[in-house]
């Protein structure tokens, strides 16, 4: 490879780039062909671990044809399996041309919608009108797309706390007259817990509700829940809906959790992971899309249901994660296993 060694130059040069593309096309292509017959799961040979997990840092750069040939043979043969055929609806998309495609020019531009004068903002506002309409919010929905389906709870959940308690983001749960209460079923997924959590709002502020015979959040029940959480001197400020639970897909019953939430949260529900499912009634809604549309990149879109629902909490966009297992236990028994076995 020539390399071009002017100040702010690339170190390749145009074609060098071109062939380094192919090299790289080349191993997703074999990969792509292979992926809707492979096995489910090809577990990494413990010698190819054991070599992995051996090898020192590197002194020296190494020419990127042979790391790319290393990767094909020792990382691209032995993937999760998204993609195969058993591997639809798993959380991450299976991969598709037009995806791998389209990640390549988004990598080259390295675009975030931080600020500034930049089409990618313009995208992602676009981006979420068409969300908006699919899922049946009111003309004037606004939202933001962030990292995934956990951070999106936990942004709708920061704006319904400020919303309902006011004063919290800058002075925290202290500033609140009550002690706040958050609903959500025994089926919800575990990422409702974590957000609770960083929120500092705490564990014992999530009520986990029983569901029904269908796996669907107990109304009656919730209602017995928040009056007696009211009679206890708490403060109930959102209740957290499903549009398809983690476990088994199963929506909840929305129109009528909608009411209880207008009647005993002072007018609001709490975030909704819809799907193409109309919802009235609630404060904001956020999705999963990974699954769905075929994204590369862990993605989920977080929508408001008007423009000055959250206009007091100006909420920062922080990349937060816990180490707590993805996915929701089951309400039906102890193990914490999910249906996929995890």
């Amino acid at each position: 490879m020539k390399a071009e060694r002017g100040r702010g130059a690339p170190d390749l040069d145009a074609q060098d780039f071109r062939d380094l593309l192919g090299h790289a096309a080349d191993i997703a292509a074999r990969h792509w062909e292979r992926v809707p017959d492979m096995p489910a799961y090809t577990r990494p040979p413990d010698t190819v671990v054991a070599a992995f997990r051996a090898q020192p840092l590197p002194q020296r750069g190494a020419p990127v044809h042979e790391i790319f040939d290393r990767i094909e043979r020792d990382v691209v043969a032995y993937p999760l399996g998204v993609g195969q055929r058993r591997w639809w609806g798993f959380i991450n998309s299976p991969p598709h041309p037009v995806g791998i495609a389209a990640d390549l020019i988004a990598t080259t531009l390295k675009n975030n919608c931080a600020g500034t004068s930049q089409i990618a903002i313009q995208v992602e506002l676009t981006v979420m009108d068409w969300l908006a309409q699919l899922v049946g919010l009111p003309r004037g929905a606004t939202g933001l797309l962030v990292s995934g389906g956990s951070m999106a709870n936990l942004v709708a959940l920061a704006g319904c706390r400020e919303a309902k308690l006011p004063g919290t983001r800058r002075r925290g749960v202290r500033a609140a007259a009550r002690q706040p209460t958050i609903y959500a079923s025994t089926e919800a997924h575990s990422c409702v817990r974590r957000a609770v959590e960083l929120l500092g709002l705490g564990t014992d502020a999530l009520r986990l509700v029983p569901v029904d015979r269908e796996y669907r959040m107990d109304v009656a029940a919730l209602r017995e829940m928040i009056a007696a959480d009211r009679g206890g001197g708490l403060e109930p400020i959102c209740v957290v809906a499903s549009a398809g639970t983690v476990n088994t897909g199963v929506v909840d019953p929305l129109a009528e959790l909608a009411d209880v939430s207008r009647r005993c949260t002072a007018g609001s529900s709490g975030p909704i992971r819809s799907r193409s499912i109309p919802i009235n009634g609630c404060m904001s809604r956020t999705r999963r899309a990974r699954p769905w549309s075929a994204t590369r990149r862990p993605c989920a879109p977080c929508s408001r249901t008007a423009p000055n629902t959250w206009r007091s909490s100006r909420i920062p966009i922080s990349r937060v994660r816990s180490g707590f297992p993805i996915w929701a236990p089951s309400s039906r028994g102890s193990s914490g296993r999910s249906r996929c076995g995890r």
